[in-house]
């Protein structure tokens, strides 16, 4: 090869992952690290454009293979960390952030991701820490700025947070995150055309792509707060068609009772048990918007009851089960339940409640996991931990996907940018559930966001009850928590229990016309 060949071909890359092409990038650098096998740079460009495709594996070797050969590789330092907060390691990624940041001491990209991790993980005070002490070694810098704000918005300094973004805001064409945090801050200090002028001047930047979702999508929340409908729905409905990941609706739903037909009562009924039968794990599971996080904030008002958030925890056991059984990549654990035993169970179970106890002090006896997805682990929990309690939170169809349409959640969520996505999302989660309550072996109360904002005590008293619990007023002060809440519904549990939201879709019924007429030819949802 031409001594020049691997420049060029490193410069093409650069430019086809830079152009949003990163797997026309690897192409070109799979035989180039084979060629040149001591150059750092092509080890970790080959490491970003694998993570850019969500290959997490390569991501890490590469990544690994850059700091054997550079070990202050700033690219790699930082990649690094991604890979591993990706796989759910957020510990590690911590840690490898925090060697980063000391590395390069000037750098104020470090300091901002380990804001962002600890703000993720409700750890406000060093999230705070981090992000000033980027701001300090760059006055400025939009991504700390947006953190900090966005801590100071969340956690009822929404004045303070304003103060802060003012000058940063006040050009023609402001940063985008820092713009839409800066309109947060607006609209919660009861300033909704100050806001509205930030979001536009924004927009007018021409902010990329994933900026100019969360500035359409507050643009939005905006609008419908100064009653103008139409073109907040206008603008909820270009985010969402911004948004580049796609749902194959009826493939989910397929996917769905091809699990319900595997997991018959004969099929759950012979596998085996785990001797854990605590009941401390309390999983509450739903469909996104439905009111999880009210209920597992106010369950964790009671004196005996910690709320440890969303944890991802059955999911990544699920992944390392598989890594042990060396499934490929498009097989699942559950077409292996004869390789279940009592003792793997009760591995599962002891790692679980690992997780479990990093949120609960020695006098709480339940804790709340309120992760969505378990909807889909239900067996796997049900199995490992017999003394599990699920809660299924419901809400009318229609307020929840509108909710869902209008949100911009920061894990994806592809089905939710679509009527017909969501609809056919609603429909495979209420199937499932109806099928876990026939055959799971373990407590499963229905709970209906209509009534626990109506009757909370008459809601919430089963759930207590399945624990060995008796009812605490305490639980109705849960809006008093100034503590931060790391999910969409965080406005909404910072107030008293209010019942505004019930009905909240029909000023926009003409608008949610095809999600109402494809949920009506599914036919009835089962509870």
């Amino acid at each position: 090869m031409n001594a020049t060949m691997p420049a060029k071909t490193l410069v093409e890359a650069r430019r086809q992952r830079e152009g949003g092409r990163p797997g026309e990038a690897l192409r070109l650098l799979v035989p180039l690290v084979d060629e040149t096998p001591d150059d750092p740079e092509a080890w970790a460009l080959m490491a970003a454009a694998a993570l850019d495709l969500g290959s997490f594996v390569e991501a890490g070797r590469a990544f690994a293979r850059t700091l054997d050969l550079d070990p202050e590789h700033r690219d790699a330092l930082l990649g690094a960390g991604l890979v591993k907060q990706a796989q759910g390691r957020h510990t590690e990624a911590r840690d490898g952030w925090q060697r980063a940041a000391e590395i390069l001491a000037e750098d104020p990209v470090p300091p901002s991701l380990l804001g962002v991790s600890h703000m993720r993980e409700g750890d406000m005070g060093p999230a705070e820490s981090w992000f000033r002490e980027a701001l300090r070694r760059r006055p400025g810098h939009a991504d700390a700025l947006a953190g900090l704000g966005s801590i100071l918005e969340r956690t009822g300094r929404a004045a303070e947070g304003a103060e802060l973004l003012r000058v940063a805001t006040a050009g023609c064409h402001p940063h985008g995150a820092v713009a839409a945090i800066m309109a947060r801050c607006l609209l919660e200090t009861g300033q909704p055309d100050a806001a509205l002028d930030v979001v536009q001047r924004a927009l007018k930047g021409q902010p990329n792509r994933n900026r100019q979702v969360q500035l359409e999508h507050v643009c939005g929340e905006i609008l419908d707060r100064l009653g103008r409908r139409d073109e907040a729905f206008e603008a909820f409905a270009r985010a969402n068609g911004l948004r580049a990941a796609r749902f194959e609706g009826a493939q989910h739903l397929g996917a769905v009772r091809q699990i319900i037909r595997m997991f018959t009562p004969e099929t759950l009924a012979a596998l085996p048990r785990g001797t854990d039968e605590r009941r401390r794990s309390v999983l509450v599971v739903g469909v996104p918007r439905s009111g999880t996080s009210l209920v597992e904030r106010m369950l964790s008002r009671h004196p005996a009851v910690a709320g440890a958030g969303e944890l991802d925890t059955w999911r990544l056991l699920v992944v390392e089960l598989a890594r042990r059984w060396g499934l490929s990549a498009d097989d699942v654990w559950y077409n292996h339940l004869n390789r279940l035993s009592t003792p793997l169970l009760d591995e599962l179970a002891a790692g679980y409640h690992a997780e479990l106890d990093r949120h609960a002090g020695a006098s709480q006896q339940l804790i709340v996991d309120k992760m969505p997805h378990n909807v889909f682990q239900l067996p796997l929990a049900s199995l490992a931990l017999p003394g599990t309690v699920v809660v299924h939170v419901l809400r009318d169809p229609l307020d929840t996907g509108w909710s869902c349409y209008r949100q911009n959640f920061t894990d994806g969520l592809a089905w939710s940018t679509s009527q017909e996505g969501i609809a056919l999302y609603l429909r495979a989660e209420r199937e499932l559930m109806a099928h876990w309550k026939k055959t799971l072996d373990v407590p499963v109360i229905t709970m209906r966001y209509e009534d626990l904002t109506a009757a909370p005590r008459t809601a919430l008293e089963p759930v207590l009850a399945a624990g060995g619990l008796a009812w605490d007023e305490s639980i109705l002060r849960f809006h008093e928590r100034d503590d931060y809440l790391a999910t969409a519904s965080y406005r909404d549990v910072r107030r008293p229990v209010y019942r505004s939201s019930v009905g909240r879709s029909q000023d926009y019924a003409a608008h949610l016309a095809p999600m109402q007429r494809l949920l009506a030819a599914l036919g009835p949802l089962p509870e």
